[in-house]
């Protein structure tokens, strides 16, 4: 009666096991609230092992064995058949003589239970895996083209980079054990291998390839098979195996130094040597992206959205040709001028020298000193004024002489479309009141009363063709601007990949407003004490005056002034009236500021998402951005060096094929293209320049890639 009772109680913990499994698989509840809440205390790391017992046995998987519920004693009979077995074949597991004793005898016995008892015989095998015969298999591979895009991360050598600073970080850790806690150093990562963080990493870095924009669509687009064949496992991971890697990777702290060595990377891969002005010229300027999240973290305006949002910036500095080499991640209150010296810093530490002689940004990051900062640092900068900072041309200092030129004009007619005009402007810092001259240039089409300006510190005598200035900077649009178009939809760029939340000591936000509120209401109140005294001024003078209007008159000349005195009361009556309402406009605006400051609940917590996954998701899609731009640069006909991600990706890296994989190669055949003539021979001149380079991936076997012909 005591031994049933046992079992059907373990049979019920099962399943309550299995409800919890299924909170999780069908709602997205997390593993450890949905195990918690039928009384288990699971951690999400044994989980995957927990599943996958589920989903092979169902419900009797999930039975506690422990205490004896399937141990069972071993006669001798089984004892002689397991020595039998070993004798007719010495390389039997006892997985596989646990299921022969079953058949044979009817016996379940757990295949632990049996190693031990091989042990006690002396049959154990020897360790390490059976040599097996090479068995060669052609399997049916989508997104077969994707193996060009990891031929141009090998010979880049991406993969490598960045799993050598996994692997130095780890040892690190491991070095110095004693400052982190039994929980951190019990993470999987840790005890990985080098091939299995490398597969992993290729795994998070093709994601978008397969039309894979986060974690989660290894549930919702899963399957691909492909995503398997092409780093290097026989199946693609799993969605919980890829979640946990990717919780654990950003708690190694290696973001920042992840973006520098990826930086000079990019350098070294694409021959930056920065000899010339051009290559030490970079565009910088900042990617907004919504964060849809219940905590309070800082808000910024979304241009695209025309909304203030809480969201996260991401800087980017491209180099002179449009290439993204390093990003920055910083909250959303942030501003330009606040990123545009670590920015250049963090990539002048990557490269090991002073690099960026030219710095080209929008708008946003116009302030005089961050102009005397550039001045200081012996830098150039380029950018644009904004419009509420000038009203007309007056405005700027003109030397003699200067006159509107010609920038663009019509081929076919010779008249002057574009025109520009080479003058000054002196700035006044807001905070400080400083005044700061600067070249400005203003640009206008012809004939046209509105300009734009563009202002920087190059002096005439290092360039005094203003054109090439106005040129520097319009070439922002097209190498840095369009860069972003390209990477938002096709490689997810907008996409969250981490909404944790840190609490902050103090409320910036909140004291900022509270700052702002306050000035505003002494502003008022000085306006107020201004106004007032005016008014009683004027009662005062209007006092005076109508006693002299009550003893004047008599002859011509007195009634002239008399009159003259009556309408100058009038108009101080006026004036009067005026500064009443004036004073009525601060006391209101006042009150309603004070209404505002008084409304604002100042022990309101804020938060700041912890970027570090987010920017470590953020340098994968740009290395697979200049994944992309490698293929174009060596792979491709100059013909698709302007084609954008998604052009490429349609064409090449989705198409299927079949692939074969041997001790020394790994062979991948691109299907023909029985429709697109010019596809397949785009295909296979990018495959002849592959093998050409002869690469190997990261097991050593040789890559070889074809397209199959009609």
């Amino acid at each position: 009666m005591g031994k049933s009772s046992s079992v059907e109680s373990r049979y019920e913990k099962a399943e309550k096991k299995a409800r919890a499994i299924d909170l999780v698989e069908q709602k997205g509840v997390p593993v450890e609230e949905a195990f918690l809440k039928y009384g288990f205390k699971i951690s999400r790391y044994s989980y995957p092992r927990i599943l996958s017992r589920y989903k092979s046995h169902g419900v009797d998987g999930l039975i506690d064995t422990r205490g004896g519920a399937r141990s069972t004693k071993v006669s001798d009979d089984i004892r002689k058949f397991i020595v039998s077995l070993k004798s007719e074949r010495e390389d039997l597991t006892a997985a596989q003589i646990c299921e022969t004793v079953e058949k044979r005898f009817s016996v379940s016995i757990h295949f632990a239970h049996m190693s031990r008892i091989l042990h006690d015989l002396g049959l154990n095998n020897p360790v390490g895996r059976p040599a097996r015969e090479e068995f060669i298999e052609q399997r049916g591979i989508d997104h077969a083209g994707c193996f060009i895009m990891k031929a141009a991360c090998l010979a880049m050598g991406l993969p490598d980079r960045i799993v050598d600073l996994i692997v130095a970080r780890i040892k690190e850790i491991k070095s110095g054990h004693s400052e982190y806690s039994r929980e951190f150093l019990n993470m999987r990562i840790l005890s990985s291998s080098a091939e299995v963080i490398r597969r992993k990493i290729e795994t998070l870095l093709f994601m978008p390839v397969f039309g894979m924009e986060r974690i989660w669509h290894f549930k919702t687009v899963y399957p691909r098979k492909g995503l398997g064949l092409v780093t290097g496992s026989s199946a693609p991971y799993k969605y919980h195996t890829m979640d946990n890697f990717l919780r654990e990777l950003p708690l190694l702290d290696i973001d920042q130094s992840l973006s520098k060595a990826l930086a000079r990377l990019y350098v070294e891969t694409f021959y930056i040597n920065f000899r010339t002005k051009d290559a030490r010229t970079f565009y910088i300027d900042c990617f907004r992206k919504v964060v849809w999240t219940k905590k309070n973290i800082p808000k910024g305006m979304h241009a695209t959205r025309n909304q203030i949002l809480k969201c996260v910036d991401i800087y980017f500095i491209h180099d002179s040709q449009g290439r993204p080499l390093l990003p920055l991640t910083r909250p959303g209150d942030s501003h330009l001028t606040d990123a545009l010296f670590p920015l250049i810093d963090a990539l002048e530490e990557a490269i090991g020298e002073k690099v960026v002689d030219f710095a080209i940004f929008d708008r946003e990051g116009l302030a005089v000193a961050v102009f005397k900062e550039f001045q200081n640092r012996k830098r150039h900068y380029i950018t644009i004024l904004r419009e509420n900072q000038y009203r007309s041309i007056d405005d700027f200092e003109i030397a003699k002489g200067r006159r509107w030129k010609t920038y663009k004009k019509d081929i076919a007619t010779g008249r002057a479309l574009e025109q520009v005009l080479d003058c000054n402007k002196t700035l006044v810092d807001s905070k400080t009141k400083q005044t700061y001259k600067t070249r400005s240039i203003l640009v206008r089409d012809a004939g046209s009363e509105s300009f734009a300006v563009i202002v920087t510190n190059i002096s005439r005598k290092t360039e005094p063709d203003a054109t090439k200035i106005v040129d520097k900077y319009k070439d922002r649009w097209d190498r840095q601007e369009n860069s972003f178009k390209q990477m938002k939809p096709s490689l997810y760029l907008d996409t969250n990949h981490g909404t944790n939340a840190i609490e902050q000591s103090h409320n910036r936000v909140i004291e900022r407003r509270v700052e702002n509120l306050e000035k505003g209401i002494q502003a008022q109140e000085k306006k107020m004490e201004s106004t007032e005294n005016k008014i009683r001024k004027t009662v005062q003078i209007l006092k005076q005056l109508g006693e002299r209007i009550e003893t004047g008159g008599g002859n011509r000349e007195n009634t002239e002034r008399h009159e003259r005195k009556i309408i100058r009361r009038e108009k101080l009556k006026t004036a009067l009236s005026q500064y009443s309402d004036a004073l009525g406009g601060y006391r209101s605006k006042s009150q309603l500021l004070a209404n505002k400051l008084e409304s604002i609940d100042q022990t309101k917590v804020l938060y700041e998402i912890d970027s570090r996954k987010d920017n470590i998701m953020t340098n994968l899609e740009t290395a697979l951005n200049n994944a992309d731009i490698f293929v174009k640069e060596r792979y491709l006909p100059e013909d698709y060096s302007r084609s954008d991600f998604r052009t490429i990706r349609d064409i090449l890296y989705r198409q299927q094929g079949t692939c074969v994989e041997t001790k020394e190669e790994v062979k991948v055949i691109l299907d023909y293209y029985d429709q697109e003539p010019e596809h397949q021979r785009l295909a296979a001149w990018a495959v002849e320049k592959i093998n050409a380079a002869q690469l190997r991936t990261g097991g050593g076997k040789r890559l070889v890639l074809r397209v199959a012909t009609a």
